[in-house]
C-alpha cells in the first residue's frame, strides 16, 4: 500500500542481501517507503538464513522483541522470508505467534500482494490470526527490474542462478533454495547493463555453484549460436564473454565455484577477458578422499588438482581461495593431516 513504512532486516550471505534489494525495489515501485528502525514501521520483514543454526536463533530473538510492539499496534505486519521460512514453514507460527507472513526463497516476488492479503484477512476477521504462507520452488523469482530505482552503488550483485543440484551432506541449500534454475543470458546481460547505466562499475555474479550456470538450459536450436557447455548448452564462459563487451563495466567477480564444473572453456574466458577478477574461490573442503566421499562432494583430491592445472595452464596469474571444514564427523587424525598437506599444494 502506498506510503506504508517498511523495516527490512537481512541475515546471511550475499544472495540474501541481493534478495532483500529486489524486495526493496518491488515495494518502492508500489510506493512503500523504508525506515531505519522496527518501531517506525507498519511492516517488519526478516530475510533469513538457515546455513547456521545460530542465524535462525537470532531471527527468533529479533521477532520475539516485537511482541510488545504487536500488542500495542495489532495492525503491525511481521513477516519471515527466505531460507528459514522455506525450511520451517508454518512451524514458525508455533514458536512466534506474532508472525503474520512466511515467504520462501522463490516466492518473494509475491510479497506486496501477500502483505495486502494479510491486511485484508485482518480487516475481515479481526479476532483471528491473519496468517499467510507462500513456499515452494515452482517459479522463477527474478522478474524484470524495469522502473526500479537502482540502489546498489558502485559494486552490484547479479544472481545468475538459484538453487543447487549437488547434495553435500553438510549443506542445507538444496532443501531451502531448490534445484538449479539458471537465468537466461539475455536477461542477465540486460540487468547488468541497467546496473552499469545506473552507476555500477563492479559486478559480482552470484550462484551456489556459479560455474554450473547453464547446465539446466536447453541446447540452442536452429541457427542460434551454440554455447561452450555440454552438448552446446550455454556456459558461464559464454556469459563472461558477453559481459566483457559492456562499456562501463570495470570488474567482474565470481562467487562461488565448484571444482567439478571447472572447464577449459571457463579457463580460456578468464584468460581472454581482462575485466574478470584473477581471484577465484574454489572450495576444497578437505584433503582426505575418504572425508570428501562422506561429504558427497563429487570429486577427489586428484580431480581437484587436475582442475587447478586447467586454470593455471590457461591463466597462469590466477589466484585461488578455498573453504575448509575441519572436525567433520568421523575425521581421523590422519585425515586432518592429509588436509594440512593438501592445503600447501595449490598455493592458495
Amino acid at each position: 500500500m502506498p506510503g506504508v513504512p517498511v523495516y527490512l532486516e537481512t541475515f546471511g550471505c550475499q544472495m540474501n542481501e541481493l534478495d532483500s534489494e529486489l524486495v526493496r525495489g518491488q515495494l518502492r515501485r508500489l510506493g512503500y517507503s523504508f525506515v531505519d528502525a522496527p518501531e517506525q514501521a507498519e511492516v517488519v520483514l526478516f530475510n533469513t538464513c538457515s546455513v547456521r543454526e545460530h542465524a535462525e536463533e537470532r531471527v527468533f530473538s529479533w521477532v520475539g522483541e516485537l511482541r510488545k510492539a504487536k500488542e500495542r499496534r495489532p495492525d503491525l505486519v511481521v513477516g519471515v522470508m527466505g531460507c528459514m521460512a522455506e525450511r520451517l514453514g508454518d512451524e514458525i507460527y508455533g514458536r512466534s505467534p506474532m508472525v503474520d507472513l512466511v515467504v520462501g526463497t522463490r516466492s518473494f516476488q509475491h510479497l506486496p500482494a501477500l502483505v495486502d492479503e494479510v491486511r485484508e484477512k485482518r480487516a475481515a476477521t479481526p479476532l483471528r490470526p491473519a496468517r499467510v504462507t507462500r513456499l515452494g520452488f515452482d517459479e522463477e523469482p527474478d522478474a524484470s527490474r524495469a522502473g526500479e530505482p537502482y540502489a546498489g552503488g558502485r559494486h552490484a550483485y547479479l544472481t545468475v542462478m538459484r538453487g543447487c543440484d549437488l547434495n553435500c551432506t553438510f549443506c542445507i541449500v538444496p532443501k531451502v533454495r531448490g534445484r538449479v534454475l539458471s537465468r537466461g543470458i539475455d536477461a542477465l546481460v540486460d540487468e547488468a547493463r541497467w546496473m552499469i547505466d545506473s552507476g555500477a562499475q563492479v559486478i559480482t555474479l552470484l550462484g551456489q555453484t556459479v560455474n554450473s550456470w547453464g547446465e539446466d538450459l536447453p541446447v540452442p536450436e536452429g541457427d542460434a549460436p551454440r554455447g561452450r557447455g555440454r552438448q552446446g548448452r550455454p556456459a558461464l564462459a559464454d556469459l563472461i564473454y558477453r559481459l566483457q563487451e559492456l562499456n562501463g563495466l570495470e570488474r567482474l567477480r565470481l562467487i562461488t565455484l565448484h571444482p567439478s564444473y571447472v572447464t577449459p572453456a571457463l579457463a580460456q574466458a578468464l584468460r581472454d577477458c581482462d575485466k574478470c577478477d584473477r581471484f577465484l574461490p574454489l572450495p576444497a573442503q578437505s584433503g582426505s578422499d575418504d572425508v570428501l566421499r562422506r561429504m558427497k562432494r563429487g570429486y577427489t583430491t586428484d580431480l581437484y588438482r587436475r582442475r587447478v592445472d586447467i586454470l593455471r595452464e590457461h591463466c597462469p596469474d590466477i589466484e585461488l581461495g578455498s573453504d575448509w571444514i575441519v572436525g567433520f564427523p568421523g575425521e581421523s587424525d590422519a585425515a586432518f593431516a592429509a588436509t594440512e598437506r593438501f592445503l600447501a599444494e595449490p598455493r592458495f
